[in-house]
């Protein structure tokens, strides 16, 4: 039972939300700036912008709101490209000079104190059963299965041969009979979101009305693609189109006919953010609760008052999560004063808050199929009590290596071991000033945004092990590098993009921008063949204690679980090893992997010096001689990633004759930026004109694979702007 009133710390949490929003939205950011061009995509308007150093003060992605003289209109404003800033609006807008303003979200913060009310005014059937959960008195029954469930007939004959994944299907169809919810415990690589597509298989084959929901696009979309086959147009997805993945676009109203298709689809799919604009706009309510039951993905992502939003608009609800990985991101403290020695924050999602009360109501995926077992040990053993057991096609996930390296970068990484740990070993070495943040934290008074770090060693060991990865054939996209902080993030993918060219965008899709370098947080629920974890943090004398992003294990937890054939991890782990559980972390690669010592990286690196570079730039110090070392490193990375003489870097053929292609450094003709067009043409096509009507055409120096047989045809293919061309 909980030591606290739980629903007046949901309230107090919410003042403090608005609070923030409403001090945020006083003084809000504002800035002038210059549209470009508008074009439609979709049912949205993509409105380029001129880049600008001001917009620095904003996040990658942020809500703004658009003024030009008395009109106004809210988007967003994506920056994840400094040079390519662009607007998601409704509504076209002409070129010329427009202010733009951070939109504040005291409108999602109030529609969530709404869901509140209705759990406190108990006007449905739902909503008496979770305010009694919420204090800790509620008196669910154990949800094991029944005669019948027992003898279900699993529509997917994959989640009948895993003993977990069937039993959760089992209790939760039990629990959808005749109890108010149900928990599914899903580890990384557990396969949750086949359980949930088995599960709502079976509950529309029982008539069942049935919502799909989580606080991110990406969730709701993975479920209702795998419903997809079963179910076409059946299947009802709100939201933005240009948010949607392309093969639910064609499910997507338009917001007129919102209200007819939720009454015809048996399913739906929706972010709870989108639930909480339907409830405003009277096209769903609280307390008439519209769908028979509410399947809640990534629930322990998701506040308490967020997940409200959703639950309370089903007569039942399943929650689906894991609390071992990151919690919710919130501006305030939640719960905001309770320190009781019974909660320990539990109540930061529903779903942890359930789990731990009611644990015989849940349901753990123990079997994971992501990652290779040497890679996911580490977790299993620390984090889930050894529960976590790798299926036996997981022993066989190995990174294919087309060319064997006559040099490396950094000795001993380019194998097919799956893990392997490079030891910085800080001690050993003369760097000064190994950890730098940016802002200066002095500064960071008289200046509204966050200090980040960079470990500029770790960069470039991180950038080095890319580069050999590369060279010996693995595909760019197949390797990511994460951090903790975004500042090693953003230095990590400018080096990228100065080497190989921006990749490009997919409708405005900030995917392509993780198979660069992503931070730990945004990375949550996805994967990758080859992942390279840098801890960039060290201390650094003085106090011992660890910097907040290392603090918590869960981050470090999601880190080390997102490869399938290899992981490697950067750092100096002696100097964490006071801390949990980084000496367990040091103890498990010692036993279980290779540990390679980092060479000395010299000032004259060539990594080094764009790691500098690109870092000189953020603080806008302009340095002449460096931008010139930046340049002649340029040329000679890049020339190593083309094999002067022996066999191609790649296995991949020609489709038009089977030939091997070879990579070769060719000028091309492609789009000037910020035309998000990536096609590209050699310099000897004739035809000057693109699908997309712009011809602001220049010429770039870029890695390319060629068929060799140029005689009969032509065929290049661009690794770096996901393009082939033909002739």
């Amino acid at each position: 039972m909980l030591s606290c009133d739980l629903v007046r710390q949901i309230e107090a949490f919410l003042s403090n939300e608005l609070k923030e929003e409403i001090s945020r939205s006083s003084d809000r950011r504002r800035i002038q700036a210059q549209i470009i061009s508008c074009q439609k995509k979709d049912d949205v308007y993509c409105a380029f912008i001129t880049a600008d150093p001001r917009l620095s003060l904003f996040e990658e992605v942020t809500w703004v709101e658009v003024k030009r003289g008395d009109l106004s209109q809210y988007g967003s404003l994506w920056i994840t490209d400094e040079k390519k800033p662009y607007l998601l609006l409704n509504q076209p807008i002409s070129p010329g000079s427009v202010d733009f303003f951070e939109a504040d979200g005291i409108q999602l913060i109030e529609m969530q104190k709404q869901a509140v009310a209705a759990l406190k005014e108990k006007r449905t059937p739902i909503s008496q059963v979770l305010a009694e959960l919420l204090c800790g008195t509620g008196d669910p029954k154990s949800c094991s299965a029944t005669r019948a469930e027992e003898d279900l007939c699993f529509l997917d004959e994959r989640v009948g041969k895993v003993e977990s994944q069937g039993q959760a299907v089992k209790k939760a169809l039990q629990a959808c009979c005749n109890q108010n919810f149900f928990l599914i415990h899903g580890p990384p690589g557990t396969g949750k979101t086949t359980v949930i597509t088995e599960i709502v298989r079976h509950l529309a084959s029982r008539g069942e009305k049935v919502l799909i929901t989580s606080h991110t696009n990406v969730a709701v979309d993975n479920v209702l693609e795998n419903l997809f086959p079963f179910f076409g147009h059946n299947i009802t997805r709100l939201g933005l189109k240009i948010k949607v993945s392309n093969l639910l676009k064609d499910l997507v109203p338009k917001s007129e006919d919102e209200s007819v298709k939720l009454s015809v689809s048996q399913i739906v799919g929706a972010t709870l953010s989108k639930l909480s604009i339907l409830v405003l706009n009277k096209k769903l309510s609280f307390e008439a609760p519209y769908f028979d039951v509410v399947i809640v993905d990534e629930s322990s992502m998701a506040t308490i008052p967020l997940t409200l939003s959703g639950v309370l608009l089903g007569k039942k609800f399943i929650l689906v999560g894991d609390h071992k990985q990151l919690p919710p991101i919130t501006k305030s403290r939640m719960p905001p004063s309770c320190y009781g020695v019974n909660c320990n924050e539990k109540c930061e999602s529903l779903f942890r808050l359930l789990i731990e009360l009611y644990p015989e109501n849940s349901s753990m995926l123990e079997t994971q199929f992501r990652s290779h077992p040497l890679i996911v040990g580490f977790s299993s053993q620390t984090f889930y009590g050894n529960r976590i057991k790798s299926a036996e096609s997981c022993s066989e996930k190995k990174i294919s290596l087309p060319r064997i390296l006559d040099n490396e970068q950094i000795k001993g990484i380019v194998n097919q071991n799956p893990l392997c740990y490079v030891n910085m070993h800080y001690d050993d070495m003369p760097y000064d000033d190994v950890v730098e943040w940016f802002p200066p934290r002095n500064e960071l008074l008289q200046k509204k945004t966050q200090s980040s770090c960079l470990n500029r060693y770790e960069a470039t060991v991180a950038l080095k092990i890319r580069h050999d990865l590369i060279r010996s054939g693995v595909p760019a996209e197949k390797i990511w590098i994460i951090t903790p902080y975004r500042l090693q993030r953003e230095i990590i993918k400018r080096v990228v993009r100065k080497l190989s060219g921006s990749l490009p965008k997919n409708d405005g899709d900030q995917q392509d921008e993780d198979i660069i370098a992503s931070t730990v947080d945004s990375i949550q629920g996805k994967e990758n063949d080859i992942v390279i974890y840098d801890l960039t943090w060290v201390h650094s004398g003085g106090s011992g204690k660890i910097a907040y992003a290392l603090a918590d294990f869960r981050r470090l937890n999601v880190a080390l679980t997102r490869a399938k054939k290899k992981l490697i991890v950067i750092g100096d782990l002696y100097k964490l090893s006071g801390q949990y559980p980084y000496g367990a972390l040091a103890d498990y690669l010692k036993n279980n992997c290779n540990v390679v010592l980092a060479p000395l990286i010299p000032d004259t690196d060539d990594f080094l010096t764009f790691v500098e570079g690109c870092f000189s730039e953020k603080k806008k110090a302009v340095d002449h001689c460096l931008a010139q070392k930046m340049q002649e490193a340029k040329e000679r990375l890049r020339r190593e990633l083309i094999p002067a003489s022996g066999p191609s870097a790649t296995s991949q053929k020609c489709p038009i004759c089977g030939t091997t292609l070879r990579a070769v450094y060719r000028n091309l003709r492609v789009h000037k930026k910020p035309n998000m067009c990536s096609k590209f043409w050699p310099l000897d096509d004739p035809n000057e004109n693109c699908v997309c009507s712009k011809r602001d055409f220049e010429t770039v120096e870029e890695t390319v694979l060629e068929c060799p047989r140029s005689g009969h045809h032509t065929y290049l293919e661009s690794p770096f702007r996901g393009r082939i061309y033909r002739r």
